[in-house]
């Protein structure tokens, strides 16, 4: 069964870079996270660069698409898709934590537009489909 992942997030936009690291991309949580680029059959490491960074917060997903109730323990984890090109969204990070509700990116261009959205997958392999697009201009 599918999971529903509810499309409540919000981004909170910082100047300065939280955590840093040499991919540009952080999480204060310590989960095992990827960082990809989905090139059409081949995936590379995504690098921005900038000084800016973003916090993207969601919740947890508490249903499946059926209606039926989903519980921790059913919850593999989350990919966050992004990118500064609307409908083109091939970036994305994988958060294999499932009580992880936030993630920070780092390094963003001041004054560029940011899509992000989300996806939920549970332990069986089974993922959401995309949340609504959520959008920030890093300033």
């Amino acid at each position: 069964m599918k999971l529903k992942i509810l499309a409540v997030m919000s981004i909170s936009l910082l100047l300065t870079a939280c955590g840093g690291g040499s991919s540009g991309i952080s999480s204060n949580s310590g989960a095992a996270l990827s960082t990809e680029t989905d090139t059409g059959g081949t995936t590379s490491q995504s690098e921005p660069t900038g000084n800016a960074s973003a916090t993207f917060t969601w919740s947890v997903p508490t249903t499946r698409e059926s209606g039926a109730g989903l519980s921790m323990g059913e919850l593999g984890g989350y990919r966050i898709f992004y990118g500064s090109v609307n409908g083109s969204l091939n970036s994305f990070v994988v958060i294999s934590d499932p009580y992880i509700t936030s993630y920070t990116f780092t390094n963003l261009v001041s004054s560029t537009t940011y899509y992000i959205q989300i996806t939920a997958y549970d332990a069986d392999g089974s993922e959401s489909e995309k949340s609504n697009i959520v959008t920030r201009t890093a300033i």
